[in-house]
């Protein structure tokens, strides 16, 4: 993110955050073309708008000469955007504009705003007593126009349109499909050296994914084996006879198929999940199963307080389950007995109706690539290393990992996941784990 703020300076001219160097590190850099695509990618919201519009009125008041025209205008663009507002009314969470005809008053009210925003720019500069408060208007207003122009109209194939509602407010995106041209014209920009760390790069050894993400093909790309015993001190294991993720009881099963893991550890346990709604589910329901059994291990769930504070409860109780969603897949680190038993209910695929993913999918697709393999599952591997990672933190560490889905072992592509796991030893006997657990 750093790096990113600091090109932005430097692209509008305000100086910079890093200074000059001849060497650029970039460590979890997995994550650098999701902030690539934030950086590359824009966005507006009707918030943003309203504050625009409040400036506008601010700048006309303290205007020396009063403009007629210009009030008529700013009326006219506070209609706009109430107009645009309401035209996604109905709308909560996320939604792409493939489908034209399903937001075509959204569509053209953002077309009909931007018109308005130009004309009240143009306006604005006729002013001969202009003001510094409507001069720096006018710049946003032409920012605006520009964005919501491209918004609109289905002539941009570069970029996917998107946007996310919500009770308070509408914000429109405009998402890079693809970052690496505008990726590689960063680093090819000023002779240095570029170096990228992560554990998490590779694909069953192969970076190609990563470096084609990010226009690198001709990186040099080398790889180091783990200093952690995976044989000695850990263990996976994945469930026999588990339902499809789509099953209705595939939920309950996998509470059922960790309780005797979790009583084994004493909890000192992470479950992670890929939806907030299975994550509470399954809460509910180990929290009547310790209960029935009298057996006190004290659950935490994500949203009961900041992800620091139930790391640092975790750590201090030594003993309970940590149940978290997405943000807990990455950056926690609980080394030592404090943490030995991690288990996940489902490949973590994006999911595939999501604005963002779905427009990549259409757009590999258009050039006659095989989507599922060559974007979702990498995508899927690299988050569940992730995950998967949250357990040996140390060469000391000990502790057993759960992958609940049964496609890891049952589908072709499980066969890629499954060689992209570190090398733990590999069970499907429950006695095991929990003979395993015991002695932890």
């Amino acid at each position: 993110h750093l790096f990113f703020a600091d090109l932005a300076l430097k692209q509008d001219g305000f100086g910079e955050l890093l200074p000059e160097c001849d060497v650029v590190i970039f460590d979890e850099a997995h994550q650098v073309a999701d902030v690539a695509t934030q950086f590359f990618g824009s966005s507006v919201s009707t918030s943003q708008l309203n504050e625009l519009l409040r400036d506008l009125r601010y700048g006309y008041v303290i205007l020396e000469d009063s403009v007629v025209a210009i009030d008529d205008m700013i009326d006219c663009f506070e209609k706009g955007i109430r107009d645009l507002r309401l035209s996604f009314e109905g709308a909560k969470g996320r939604y792409d504009l493939r489908d034209q005809g399903k937001f075509s008053n959204a569509l053209e009210a953002a077309s009909s705003l931007s018109s308005i925003g130009t004309e009240l720019a143009e306006a604005i500069i006729q002013v001969t007593t202009v003001n510094l408060e409507l001069q720096r208007c006018r710049e946003r207003l032409l920012e605006v126009d520009s964005f919501l122009r491209t918004w609109s109209k289905n002539e941009d194939h570069s970029v996917i349109r998107w946007f996310d509602a919500n009770i308070q407010s509408v914000r429109m995106h405009l998402t890079p499909i693809n970052v690496s041209e505008a990726f590689r014209s960063v680093v090819s920009d000023i002779e240095r050296s570029w170096v990228f760390t992560s554990a998490t790069l590779s694909v069953s050894g192969d970076a190609s994914y990563f470096t084609h993400q990010l226009g690198l093909e001709e990186a040099e790309f080398l790889s180091w084996e783990s200093p952690f015993d995976y044989p000695k001190n850990s263990m996976l294991y994945v469930p026999q006879n588990m339902p499809e993720p789509s099953h209705p009881s595939y939920g309950t099963r996998v509470v059922e198929e960790s309780l005797e893991a979790i009583i084994a550890a004493n909890g000192r346990c992470m479950m992670l999940f890929t939806s907030l709604a299975a994550m509470r589910a399954a809460r509910d329901q180990l929290s009547k199963c310790l209960t029935e059994r009298g057996i006190d291990i004290p659950l935490l769930l994500q949203g009961d307080g900041s992800k620091f504070e139930l790391l640092n409860r975790f750590k201090t109780l030594k003993h309970a389950v940590l149940l978290g969603s997405h943000s807990f897949w990455e950056g926690v680190d609980v080394r030592g007995e404090g943490l030995v038993l991690v288990i996940i209910d489902k490949l973590p695929f994006s999911v595939p109706d999501d604005p963002v993913t779905a427009g990549r999918i259409n757009y590999l697709r258009s050039l006659g690539g095989n989507p599922f393999m060559d974007y979702q599952v990498p995508e899927t591997v690299i988050s569940l290393k992730q995950g998967a990672g949250r357990l040996i933190r140390d060469e000391t560490d000990l502790g057993v990992l759960i992958i609940c889905d049964p496609r890891l072992l049952s589908k072709p592509y499980g066969k890629k996941i499954w060689k992209s796991l570190p090398p733990m030893k590999r069970t499907q006997d429950l006695s095991e784990v929990t003979s395993f657990l015991k002695l932890t």
